[in-house]
């Protein structure tokens, strides 16, 4: 927005002050109505992509921990919920800024601004959650590595379906004492109970990671739909000069046609004349 500068101008100049200084004021200050309006809808998706930022930085100092406790444990899935959904809350924005674009032969100075803030933070949510999503794969396999550390310190053998158990039950620690004293009766019945309860835990799971690759085929979807736009230019633009090429060719074929034509009447006035020229001659 335009600064105004009226008091120190009419400081600078000297000249009183008048009626139509208000009403050059008031036609600058709505020169560009819109200019606010367009950046004042990213302000709110910055501020979530500082949050889902801020909030991966803080998974990261969590990781960097001694070990793994307990309490670790929730704090990462508290801020994992909530990079999710501030996630979910972007795409869907997304989705709406993007349905009011103007089209792409649009070469207004709005209609350029408007897809150099969509695209450009639409690209730098892509690369925040590619960052968090690698993250988190990180985060799982460390978890499963220090699983299977503590189980063989504690001459325990945990199959690879057995960890993930453990980590769905977020019992990422296995130096507590009630496991230290625990009885292979308490194991076979907690394996029983897990049994148990193992269908609707899949199913949690599942919905979970359903969800989490919505999100991430809606990413891939928006990102592929700006190079199909870009492939659809193309593809418009060679079949405008397929269409002119043709009419090049039927032009071309057109003049070859009449050239042959004068080439052969040419010929054939050069015959004449020269049958006329040996006549002459040879009646004399």
């Amino acid at each position: 927005m335009t600064k105004d500068r009226l008091q120190e101008l009419r400081k600078i100049s000297g000249v009183a002050y008048t009626s139509n200084w208000n009403v050059a004021t008031v036609n600058i200050d709505n020169e560009h109505p819109s200019v606010d309006d367009i950046l004042g809808q990213y302000v709110e998706i910055r501020k979530n992509l500082q949050n889902i930022a801020a909030n991966l930085n803080e998974m990261k100092k969590l990781v960097q921990t001694a070990d793994l406790r307990q309490s670790t444990g929730n704090d990462m899935e508290k801020l994992r919920n909530q990079n999710l959904s501030i996630g979910t809350m972007l795409i869907n924005r997304f989705k709406e800024l993007k349905a009011d674009l103007p089209k792409s032969d649009d070469y207004t100075l709005e209609a350029r601004m408007k897809r150099t803030l969509f695209y450009g933070m639409h690209q730098e949510y892509i690369n925040i959650w590619t960052s968090h999503e690698e993250f988190l794969q990180n985060y799982e396999t460390k978890l499963k590595k220090n699983l299977q550390l503590h189980s063989k310190i504690m001459n325990y053998q945990h199959t690879e379906e057995e960890v993930e158990e453990l980590i769905r039950n977020k019992q990422t620690s296995l130096f507590v004492d009630n496991i230290l004293e625990e009885t292979e009766r308490e194991r076979r019945t907690l394996r029983d109970l897990l049994q148990r309860y193992s269908e609707l835990e899949k199913l949690e799971r599942s919905l979970s990671e359903v969800h989490a690759l919505f999100l991430r085929i809606q990413n891939l979807v928006m990102e592929q739909s700006e190079r199909i736009q870009v492939v659809e230019y193309h593809a418009q633009q060679a079949s405008v000069r397929v269409d002119r090429g043709t009419e090049n060719l039927e032009k071309a074929r057109s003049l070859k046609q009449k050239a042959l034509k004068c080439k052969t009447c040419l010929i054939i006035s050069v015959i004449v004349v020269l049958f006329i020229l040996i006549f002459f001659i040879f009646s004399f």
